[in-house]
C-alpha cells in the first residue's frame, strides 16, 4: 500500500506537507513511502507494523529525531547506511524485523550510527559503544555500496510509548498534534538536502566514535591521545614544507 498525501495529512492534521512534524501510521501495510520525500521538517515518524521492506525512504528526512519501524519486513542489515544522512537521529526501533536477528546486529546498528542514544527498547551505554568498534560489522571496510549521507535531544516520553493495538482493533491512523511552527513570510518550494560525498560522511562517523570515547579515558591516557595527535600534526606541517618536499 502507498503512502498518499491525503493520509498524511489527514493523520498530522497539518495543512501542507512540510509543516508535517510528527507522524503516527501503523498498522496499515504500507510498503511505499516516497512521499516522505515531501517531508523535510519531520521529526518523529512512527510506522510499525507495516511492509516497509527498506530505510531509503528516510535518507532525505534530515531532521529526523525518532524513527519506530517495529514489525516490519527490513530484512537486510546494510539497510542501515541509509540513516547515515540523519545527524538528528537518535532513536531508532527495528526490533520485530528480520534485520534484527542479524548476528551483531546491536553492535553493527550502534557502530554505523554512533549518535544513537537509544536503540530498540534499550538505552545505548559506553560499554556498547566500545564492543560496536570492536564486534559491529564495518560497512566501509566491507566495501558495502552507500546512498547519500547533531546536539543531543532527549527522547520524547510519549513517542517511546507507541500503544501496541488492542486485540481485534482494526488497523487505524493515529494523529499526533503537531508542533506549531511560525508562517513562513512567503511560501517557497522545499529544497532537498544537497548530497554528502561518502568520504565526508565515513570522516563524521569516525569524529562521532572518537568523540564518544574520549570521556572513557584516564588523564595517562589522555596525554597519550595528546602527544599522537601532536606528533601526527608535525608530521603533516613536515611533509608539507616545500624545502621537504621531492622534486619534480
Amino acid at each position: 500500500m502507498v503512502l498518499t498525501e491525503d493520509m498524511v495529512l489527514k493523520a498530522a492534521r497539518a495543512p501542507n506537507l512540510t509543516d508535517v512534524v510528527n507522524f503516527n501510521c501503523w498498522g496499515m501495510e504500507l510498503s511505499d513511502l516516497t512521499i516522505l520525500e515531501r517531508m523535510p521538517q519531520v521529526e518523529v515518524l512512527s510506522l510499525s507494523i507495516n511492509n516497509v521492506a527498506t530505510l531509503t525512504y528516510f535518507s532525505g528526512c534530515v531532521k529526523l529525531r525518532e524513527l519506530y519501524l517495529r514489525r516490519n519486513i527490513v530484512a537486510d542489515l546494510s539497510e542501515i547506511t541509509h540513516l547515515l544522512s540523519l545527524p538528528e537521529l537518535r532513536c531508532l526501533w527495528l526490533s520485530n524485523n528480520p534485520i534484527a536477528d542479524e548476528d551483531n546486529y546491536r553492535l553493527t546498528v550502534l557502530r554505523t550510527l554512533p549518535g544513537l542514544t537509544k536503540l530498540d527498547d534499550k538505552v545505548v551505554t559506553n560499554e556498547e559503544r566500545e564492543a560496536a568498534l570492536i564486534s559491529g560489522v564495518d560497512f566501509w571496510a566491507a566495501g558495502a555500496e552507500l546512498t547519500e549521507g547533531g546536539a543531543d535531544t532527549e527522547v520524547d516520553a510519549e513517542a517511546e510509548a507507541e500503544p501496541e493495538p488492542e486485540p481485534g482493533a482494526q488497523p487505524r491512523i493515529l494523529p499526533r498534534t503537531p508542533v506549531s511552527q511560525p508562517a513562513p513570510a512567503m511560501a517557497a518550494e522545499a529544497v532537498p538536502p544537497a548530497p554528502v560525498a561518502s568520504g565526508d560522511i565515513k570522516h563524521k562517523a569516525v569524529l562521532d566514535a572518537i568523540m564518544t570515547l574520549l570521556p572513557l579515558l584516564g588523564d595517562g591516557e589522555l596525554s597519550s591521545v595528546v602527544k599522537a595527535v601532536d606528533d601526527l600534526k608535525r608530521t603533516r606541517q613536515f611533509d608539507d614544507c616545500p624545502a621537504h618536499q621531492a622534486p619534480e
